[in-house]
């Protein structure tokens, strides 16, 4: 059997998500077995595109930030759970997983970190200054709002990798692997919200 299509999960979409061809031959059944990750989230797309829309959508627009990649980042980093706690060391807090240190230096008030809209807010401003930082490269931005700007420069520095020229595939390899796997998650995330808009 060819592959089938159902409203959310179609071999276009999929390829677009995972950029390469699918064997034509291919069944749905062992598509969704070899990229089960990207149907899940194809599947999800419209919840998480729902989540908070209109605050990600103000924001967005405020700072000049795709809107998939916000909603991916408040997927990825907290599920939507405003109260949300990082169980790491940085003390992350919010949608937004935004520190105590991060929100004094973008002008959060840390009474306000569990709250959506000032979450989401504070949180797409710092992404667009990440990306004005950073020749507006997205695996940068990501790879800083998830480490920090410090250590990011230092790779860069480390590497003698020009932030201009900097790919998933040259970059990549030298991040850890959280950090690897956070980046592309939330762009792959991103590309299916997108796909499933159309």
């Amino acid at each position: 059997q060819p592959i089938q299509s159902t409203p959310l999960v179609t071999a276009p979409r999929i390829i677009q998500v995972i950029e390469k061809p699918l064997d034509p031959k291919m069944t749905l059944e062992k598509v969704v077995e070899e990229h089960h990750e990207v149907v899940r989230t194809l599947l999800r797309a419209p919840k998480i595109r729902r989540s908070y829309q209109e605050y990600v959508r103000h924001a967005s627009n405020e700072y000049k930030v795709d809107p998939n990649i916000i909603h991916a980042m408040i997927d990825i980093e907290s599920k939507g759970n405003p109260k949300a706690r990082s169980a790491m060391g940085a003390l992350s807090i919010g949608l937004m997983q935004i520190t105590p240190q991060t929100a004094e230096e973008i002008g959060l008030p840390r009474r306000k970190m569990t709250d959506p809209k000032y979450s989401i807010h504070y949180g797409t401003k710092y992404f667009a200054m990440l990306l004005n930082k950073y020749h507006n490269n997205k695996i940068l931005a990501l790879a800083a709002y998830n480490l920090g700007p410090n250590k990011v420069d230092r790779i860069l520095k480390r590497n003698g990798l020009d932030a201009k020229n900097v790919t998933q595939e040259n970059f990549g390899p030298i991040l850890n692997r959280i950090t690897r796997n956070y980046i592309t998650t939330i762009l792959t995330t991103a590309t299916a919200l997108d796909t499933t808009q159309r």
